[in-house]
């Protein structure tokens, strides 16, 4: 057999080149769409998560600040000076939780944070709040999510040692894992603690839904799952009687 190859005419080529072109922007003209929708969810999932915050926000409890006040109306006949330090107390606290629009936030602000509120809610309890703090130093400088820990920290005096005639101690601890490149934050009571079918209410968000845990356990675990996905963890362990503990470990760095 013989084979006689001749080159392509003028015509063919253009409608090569013509009908390439058009497959390679269509490619480029895809690429770009997907990568704006790519750009739009993810703006759309910060305002949703900016959203999670300022309903973090509305959730301050109206009777802790109705509480505060009485308080302070109370130690401004009795201690005046007293009295002006948890004004000045109340309003950082106000201040800083109207204030945090980002995501994140030194652990070290978030601690102020726990503190300033602490600092309120024993002027009320007196000596029936005792608060322990163990904090590794190397910890402060982490990054966090914002109002994530004082309302963990709330619960806990809240449900857990308000309710317990004597009140109780409190511990809060965070440390730092260079190896597992985690921050381990843990707050323990030893309050009235919960029985076995609260608590499997509280995994499941039940006792959210029944007003019972604030601003609710249920509503930090899902921020931290948009957060982390399955890059951290929360524990919760408590006994009837004997207290409640809730530790976090989050991913360092993030």
């Amino acid at each position: 057999w013989t084979y006689v190859t001749e080159p392509p005419s003028i015509g063919v080529v253009v409608i090569l080149f013509v009908v390439g072109g058009w497959g390679l922007g269509r490619d480029i003209d895809l690429e770009e769409g997907l990568e704006e929708e790519r750009r739009r969810a993810l703006a759309l999932a910060i305002e949703a998560e900016r959203a999670r915050i300022v309903a973090l926000r509305a959730h301050l409890d109206p009777h802790f600040l109705f509480n505060t006040l009485n308080t302070i109306a109370s130690k401004s006949r009795t201690s005046p000076d007293e009295a002006r330090a948890l004004l000045q107390r109340l309003a950082d606290f106000f201040r800083y939780a109207l204030r945090q629009d980002d995501q994140f936030a030194d652990f070290s602000n978030e601690y102020f944070f726990v503190r300033t509120y602490i600092a309120l809610e024993q002027a009320r309890y007196d000596d029936r709040l005792t608060v322990v703090y163990d904090i590794d130093p190397q910890v402060l400088s982490a990054q966090v999510p914002v109002l994530t820990i004082q309302p963990l920290v709330e619960n806990s005096v809240k449900h857990g040692l308000a309710p317990r005639d004597g009140g109780g101690v409190l511990t809060l601890k965070a440390r730092v894992d260079p190896l597992g490149r985690a921050v381990a934050i843990e707050v323990r009571d030893d309050g009235v603690g919960m029985s076995a079918e609260r608590l499997a209410a509280l995994a499941t968000g039940q006792a959210e839904r029944s007003g019972r845990s604030g601003v609710g356990v249920a509503n930090i675990r899902e921020r931290l799952d948009r957060l982390f996905g399955d890059r951290y963890r929360m524990e919760i362990r408590s006994t009837l009687g004997e207290g409640t503990t809730i530790r976090l470990d989050l991913p360092l760095g993030t």
